[in-house]
């Protein structure tokens, strides 16, 4: 990202906004987050087995990566961000981590002595579906996501909002949950903040989906233990350019396209814009002929269910949806909100679950 072309300041992230022209705001205080950030792993090597080496101390496949090698009287924060849908977290090439593969991970951290404690925060659509309170307590671990199992998280500091020192940034420069409790940690003195208390801060500051807490209880009322205060920026509230996290690439799309000259590049922006909202219309119309065709075969809605747990049958309809819906791009972030459809379907008393999508394209 940093070094991407379209980077109005090559080399350097900001993640949030400034809400005066340049002349009037202090250099030193536009935060480059890029800075001295010491990165391990890039590109192809972020997939969900990398990361769950990672977690677990696995060193098979790790190609002399750096690996978690806590032990038992450690405290372990994993902050993790990404698309989500239910029952899945996405990594980049929307390649899969499962809550299923996510608990057994955990789990072995537990097992295997990793931690004295464990904290997770998770920012992605539908988080709220990766976790349960009674697993989370039985491993003593505390988790806080950005929403409840049935909804999209959201961007913040979107265009146009996305300003730093008069030049616009091209993108959401975070999403509320993540800018709520870092602010708050850039704020707060955390040696003397509770887990707990952050979590009710960002909870009621998050205004646009419902910020969830799961496990223990008693590891809920810890101090963060981090205690560095940074001074904020004048900026625009984190709520004044919001946006669904499913719409985000088309918002983008759109204020590029608004905001080029005139000449090829704008016909080209044209029509990547247009192109992306014939997907969006694509996959509306392929989910809604699939609920329509199990309402005609079943009699009944479809229902929603939280967890999969034929999970054999979900990747074999995800399988058959990729290779069938090309046209569409296959699962990309704003077709995501229907991929819970194939943890309903595989959960119905519809026993062939893929041939209701494979009529769906007749």
């Amino acid at each position: 990202m940093a070094w991407h072309h379209s980077n109005p300041y090559p080399g350097q992230l900001f993640n949030r906004p400034t809400s005066k022209p340049v002349s009037h705001v202090a250099e030193e205080s536009v935060v480059d987050v890029y800075r001295g950030c010491h990165i391990d792993f890039r590109g192809e090597d972020m997939t969900p087995e990398m990361f769950l080496r990672v977690l677990t101390g696995n060193s098979s496949g790790a190609l002399n990566k750096k690996l978690l090698a806590s032990q038992v009287d450690d405290r372990v924060f994993v902050n993790l961000i990404d698309h989500g849908s239910r029952g899945n977290v996405y990594f980049p090439h929307m390649k899969p981590l499962s809550a299923s593969r996510l608990k057994h991970a955990m789990q072995t951290m537990y097992d295997t002595n990793m931690y004295k404690e464990l904290v997770v925060y998770m920012e992605a659509c539908e988080s709220g579906s990766m976790f349960s309170d009674r697993f989370l307590k039985s491993i003593n671990a505390f988790v806080t996501t950005a929403a409840n199992g049935f909804e999209s998280s959201w961007a913040t500091y979107c265009p146009p909002l996305d300003e730093v020192n008069g030049k616009p940034i091209g993108s959401c420069l975070g999403d509320m949950y993540s800018v709520n409790w870092m602010e708050d940690s850039d704020v707060t003195d955390l040696s003397r903040e509770s887990l707990t208390t952050q979590f009710h801060k960002v909870k009621s500051e998050t205004v646009k989906s419902h910020v969830k807490a799961f496990g223990s209880a008693k590891l809920s009322h810890e101090i963060f233990l981090l205690a560095t205060i940074s001074p904020l920026i004048d900026a625009v509230p984190v709520h004044a350019s919001t946006v669904d996290a499913r719409d985000v690439d088309l918002v983008v799309r759109f204020y590029r396209y608004l905001r080029a000259a005139q000449g090829n590049n704008r016909q080209e922006l044209a029509a990547e814009l247009t192109a992306a909202i014939e997907a969006r219309e694509a996959a509306n119309k392929v989910f809604e002929t699939i609920h329509a065709l199990y309402e005609q075969q079943m009699k009944g809605r479809l229902m929603q269910v939280k967890v999969a747990k034929d999970f054999e049958c979900h990747e074999k309809v995800i399988r058959a949806f990729e290779m069938h819906c090309a046209f569409m791009g296959g699962l990309t972030s704003y077709s995501l909100k229907y991929a819970g459809t194939f943890i309903d379907l595989c959960e119905s008393e519809l026993t062939e679950s893929a041939a209701i999508y494979k009529k769906s394209k007749r």
